[in-house]
């Protein structure tokens, strides 16, 4: 977040009304209760003084009761110093010094607040309970403390006095809800930082924030141009909501220099992602995750990501069996859930986030002669086939070590439990249910091999490459890959052919799938007047002589 929209001014407010002090101490224990998503941006506390006060804030998860005598309990999330504002006006913490603390709905939170003299104001209560509250949060209240850090001796330190009530001001921002066309998706970056001592640790943090802002502005206003991995999704219209970051203390052990008088740390840094409701969260997650690389970039120190990688794979599935036929959208969908979760109960140490069936064919015999292979696509697309093909995209992510082969990993899990899967098919998705068999092919990767077409609106705007039912020029691909096509560079007049086979394809379709929503064969008139004329220009080509080397490929489409 920028500075202006950190402002105070700029954020929601709870405070105490009466700022007559009781008493006095080095510091004090409270908990903050949220009843919406939100996140706390800084305090303000009451002092009689005008002088510099050093102070330090800390919060402890599910509340400050169990942690009162025992620093080790709590964690830091602001220190630094400021000028007491005396008795007029509540004194703010710097909000640029301040780390963030996000509450989930229905979460609570111990914080702790400590000066390094006993000048912290508060007033006495005469019940535990409520102390503040409004529509998004209630603040209870709390305990003094009577030294300047926890757990030093039974004199100094640990003593606490019981119901106490904070005077002061405590600043945050609740989560918005997203337009109803919109939907937000976080993702996390991670990486290690190697820096000279001393330095604020707090400038750590702006400067990873800054780094990723600026960094991630210039891919979606697409200024990075080439340099960036080809997007999974169509980016148009998303945008950056907010960038945090934070310490992750739970490996602050793990975290160590080589270089001698440098410290190391680990930062973890969550962009929020505005995005329109008809691309998935995972494809927003694995796309974004795919900038891993270029977030770090404006750090004035030396770092390396060691975050969650995305991985992607491209996998065709033949099924064979009776009576298969071409999925619609609702069981596009029932076939993805059931490859999903294949995969994600075989692979628990990979995150599965997205299956997405990009292609589907019949496998018609290329062998066949012209007229009875359209025959018998007429006929699969009534009564089915022995043979389909699906091809799929497969993303996911995970934690090095070690390093992840995705194609490698669906393989191997088809190849050890793909029975499994299809019994979980035939019981899943109709056009399946006589299955008998099933064969996995891995292709390459589809990000490689993207031609771009945007997809359909019932595909969530994932680019398809019909190239990914192989990786290879097969005999399969050949046979599913387009309409006649005579490679070769002969006149004008071939070039005709083919566009008039594919008027005749056009309309074939169109009208077995009139007979098939109960329409009849109203157009055959059509397809017989294009059938005698296709039939004419064939025989006048039948003199034409092909140069060696010269080959046709044949095939049908059906996606």
């Amino acid at each position: 977040p920028t500075t202006e929209e950190m402002h105070p001014s700029k954020m929601k407010v709870v405070s105490s009304s009466d700022l007559a002090p009781d008493d006095k101490s080095y510091g004090m224990m409270y908990d903050i209760h949220s009843k919406k998503e939100l996140t706390v941006r800084s305090l303000a506390f009451h002092t009689n003084v005008y002088q510099v006060l050093y102070y330090k804030v800390y919060k402890r998860e599910g509340g400050y009761k169990g942690g009162e005598t025992n620093i080790q309990e709590w964690t830091l999330v602001s220190e630094g110093s400021v000028k007491g504002k005396g008795t007029e006006e509540l004194t703010a913490l710097p909000i640029k010094h301040f780390n963030g603390v996000g509450f989930a709905k229905d979460e609570t939170k111990g914080f702790y607040l400590t000066l390094s003299s006993p000048l912290l104001n508060f007033k006495n209560a005469d019940i535990e309970g409520i102390s503040r509250f409004n529509n998004d949060l209630e603040w209870t209240t709390g305990v003094s403390v009577t030294g300047p850090t926890l757990g030093k001796s039974a004199a100094y330190g640990r003593k606490v006095s019981m119901l106490h009530a904070w005077q002061g001001a405590l600043y945050y921002t609740v989560k918005e809800a997203p337009p109803p066309d919109r939907s937000m998706t976080k993702v996390e970056y991670k990486v290690k930082i190697e820096f000279p001592s001393p330095i604020n640790w707090k400038t750590i943090l702006d400067n990873m924030e800054e780094s990723v802002t600026e960094s991630l502005t210039r891919v979606l206003g697409g200024e990075l141009g080439e340099n960036i991995p080809e997007s999974l999704v169509d980016l148009t219209g998303t945008e950056l909501i907010a960038i945090e970051s934070q310490f992750d203390d739970y490996h602050k052990e793990e975290c160590t220099s080589a270089i001698e008088g440098f410290n190391c740390a680990q930062v973890e840094t969550v962009a929020t992602i505005s995005h329109e409701n008809q691309i998935k969260p995972e494809d927003i997650r694995f796309t974004f995750l795919s900038y891993k690389d270029f977030i770090n970039l404006n750090l004035p120190y030396d770092n390396h990501y060691i975050g969650k990688e995305p991985i992607i794979a491209g996998a065709k599935i033949t099924l064979t069996g009776n009576e298969l036929s071409e999925m619609e959208n609702q069981e596009l969908d029932k076939f993805e859930h059931v490859v999903m979760k294949f995969l994600t109960e075989q692979n628990p140490d990979v995150d599965i986030l997205n299956v997405k069936v990009t292609g589907q064919h019949f496998a018609i015999d290329e062998n066949l002669p012209n007229e009875k292979r359209e025959r018998e696509h007429q006929r699969a697309l009534v009564l089915g086939v022995s043979q389909v093909d699906v091809a799929c995209t497969i993303t996911g992510e995970y934690m090095p070590p070690p390093d992840v082969d995705l194609g490698h990993v669906v393989e191997e899990s088809f190849d050890e439990k793909g029975s499994s899967f299809v019994e979980e098919l035939k019981t899943t998705v109709p056009q399946f249910e006589k299955v008998e068999d099933m064969k996995l092919n891995i292709l390459p990767n589809p990000l490689k091999h993207s031609t771009s077409v945007v997809a359909p609106a019932s595909t969530s705007g994932i680019k398809i490459d019909e190239k990914f039912l192989d990786g290879t020029t097969s005999t399969a691909a050949m046979a599913v890959g387009g309409v006649f096509a005579l490679v070769s560079a002969i006149v004008a007049t071939f070039v005709w052919v083919h566009k008039r086979r594919s008027k005749l394809l056009d309309a074939k379709v169109m009208t077995m799938r009139g007979f098939m929503d109960g329409k009849g064969f109203g157009e055959m008139d059509e397809i017989g007047e294009l059938q005698r004329e296709r039939s004419m220009r064939l025989q006048a080509s039948k003199s034409m002589r092909f140069k060696p080397g010269m080959s046709t490929r044949s095939g049908w489409s059906l996606t």
